[in-house]
């Protein structure tokens, strides 16, 4: 026998005793390791069908009515924009009055 076989030999030899042991004696979850492989290998070569079921809402819904929206007209004033009360505060600060 050749050093290359013996080195085969001692390198697979334990690993293929292992691997026989634990597929002999390990379970997960009551289920035998061969069992979970077998079928592990079955879902992932297997055909899938993905389904989509809305739920039901547990409370209906009701419609809400809302006011219909008026449009601006031109001769309406528009709404003057305010000065915000930091700029104010800023030019207070400013001029030192209050």
């Amino acid at each position: 026998m050749s050093i290359r076989g013996k080195f085969l030999f001692f390198v697979v030899g334990p690993a293929l005793f292992i691997g026989a042991g634990v597929l002999a004696f390990v379970t997960v979850d009551g289920m035998p390791i061969m069992n979970m492989l077998l079928s592990s290998v079955g879902f992932a070569s297997g055909s899938k069908n993905y389904t989509w079921k809305k739920k039901e809402s547990p409370y209906p819904f009701k419609t809400i009515k809302r006011a219909p929206i008026k449009k601006v007209e031109e001769k309406e004033t528009v709404l003057k924009t305010q000065q915000s009360r930091l700029k104010k505060i800023h030019t207070d600060v400013e001029l030192r009055t209050k």
